[in-house]
């Protein structure tokens, strides 16, 4: 049986095929029972039964460390960085979205808003066991591509008392995220996502109105996939 020498998982299609990775990878076999992988000496006079016990001990204690991380064990092979694997849909929910016009005195960098000709996206967030690390933010059209507004400006996740938490400035008006966020002070990738807070996309000078846009979020690190996509008024 062979495995993927990037994810562990197992091979298809004549041990070249890794469904996981969706690439052509070269396969790896486990050692033959009783045998020690690479780089992991056997203990002096030890049995083979106490070797492999040893071996499993290692690879159960590295793997409970690092599972947080993304990655799996392969056992007898070391560590692997494999995807993520928690539908990002199952743990992120936005919701209710409202389109508006910003306020005369309002930045983007305040508050995620460039009054007084910027038009805006308001979504909430109607379930959330996720933190800021975990996704990227993107306004798509109906055949899927990115959106792109010359005159847009970016993302801003705003907490229940208006305080910008993180913030995500656009290239071009092209809406989408292709790197973190930045964080106000006290806000890292680590920082929960509450229901409290809100979404604010500031969408620049063209009204988005009646455009069938669509909202959506990327899962990033432990997380897969995107949510369903949100229709944006």
């Amino acid at each position: 049986m062979s495995f993927c020498t990037d994810c562990g998982h197992r091979l298809t299609l004549g041990d070249s095929f890794c469904p996981r990775c969706g690439a052509r990878v070269t396969g790896q076999r486990f050692p033959p029972l009783g045998s020690v992988p690479p780089g992991l000496p056997a203990p002096q006079g030890a049995s083979p039964v106490v070797t492999i016990v040893v071996v499993v001990v290692v690879a159960l204690s590295a793997a409970a460390i690092l599972g947080g991380y993304g990655y799996g064990v392969l056992l007898g092979r070391g560590f692997c960085h494999c995807p993520g694997s928690i539908p990002i849909g199952s743990a992120f929910v936005p919701g209710d979205p409202t389109v508006g016009q910003c306020l005369p005195l309002g930045t983007f960098v305040v508050t995620g808003c460039q009054g007084p000709n910027d038009f805006f996206y308001r979504v909430s967030i109607i379930d959330s066991t996720i933190n800021f690390g975990a996704a990227w933010f993107f306004v798509e059209t109906a055949a899927g591509a990115v959106e792109a507004i010359p005159s847009g400006l970016g993302f801003t996740v705003l907490t229940e008392k208006g305080m910008v938490a993180a913030q995500y400035a656009v290239a071009g008006g092209s809406m989408g995220m292709s790197s973190d966020w930045t964080y106000a002070s006290g806000v890292s990738d680590s920082t929960p996502v509450n229901t409290t807070d809100y979404i604010v996309i500031d969408m620049g000078t063209q009204n988005p109105r009646g455009l069938g846009l669509e909202f959506l979020a990327q899962g990033m690190g432990s997380y897969t996939g995107t949510t369903n996509s949100l229709g944006l008024p």
